[in-house]
Order: C-alpha cells, then sequence, then structure tokens
C-alpha cells in the first residue's frame, strides 16, 4: 500500500469590505472584487474579513503606468500601500515600484584651511 498527497484547491466565499477615501478629488467606483481576489491568492488564503482601502482613482506616477493605491487590512494590521494595475485580461497585479525610494544625497564636508596649516606645507615642500 503507498501513501500520497495531493494539494486539493476547494472553491470558497471570503467577505470583504471597501472604504472608498477620496483623494485629489476623486474616488474609485470600480469593481473592487479583483482586489479581494489578488489579495486571498498573494497575500492571506485565510483571511475571512477583509477590508479594503482604495485612495483616490486611477493615476499615473511617472515612471509608473496607470495604477490605483490600495491598502489591505486583516485583523487589525494594514499592510504596505500597493500601487494596482490591470492587465490585458483585467485582472489586477501589484506593480513593482520603480524609484519608489529616493537616496538622500551626502554633504561634503568642507576642509577648513587654517594660516598655520599652509605654513607648514610651505615648510615641507620647500625643503
Amino acid at each position: 500500500m503507498e501513501d500520497g498527497y495531493v494539494n486539493v484547491y476547494v472553491p470558497t466565499t471570503k467577505h470583504f469590505r471597501v472604504n472608498r477615501i477620496n483623494f485629489r478629488g476623486s474616488k474609485y467606483t470600480g469593481d473592487c472584487s479583483g482586489l479581494a481576489y489578488w489579495y486571498y491568492m498573494n497575500i492571506n488564503v485565510h483571511c475571512n474579513d477583509l477590508i479594503i482601502y482604495i485612495y483616490g482613482d486611477f493615476h499615473t506616477t511617472i515612471p509608473n503606468p496607470q495604477h490605483i493605491t490600495v491598502e489591505f487590512e486583516s485583523g487589525g494590521i494594514r499592510t504596505q500601500k500597493y500601487h494596482m494595475s490591470l492587465d490585458i485580461n483585467g485582472m489586477f497585479y501589484a506593480q513593482n515600484l520603480m524609484g519608489a525610494k529616493k537616496k538622500k544625497m551626502k554633504k561634503k564636508q568642507k576642509v577648513k584651511i587654517t594660516k598655520n596649516k599652509r605654513k607648514k606645507e610651505k615648510k615641507y615642500k620647500s625643503k
């Protein structure tokens, strides 16, 4: 007798709520089931009461393509903000944020040369 294991994907119905936040004078009014589907398939399949926060409507942030900004909450814990775009099949996907982190430029320190240092440098050069 042999033992074996198989993964079984059983369809289940999940509950979610949507909080559409007015941002820069606009709100997303489209269907949000695709966002919930993306979360359940990619982040946490075991979540039961998902809350989706959508900030504004579709917009473009250069160099990223058109997207909506979304946060997900489960069990009182919020995720990072995702930029969600639609693929050619109409399914949502999270963008890779290009240029999201700006590197801080280091300031060059100016070295002050005093008169005494200049005199010492001249003495060493002349010897």
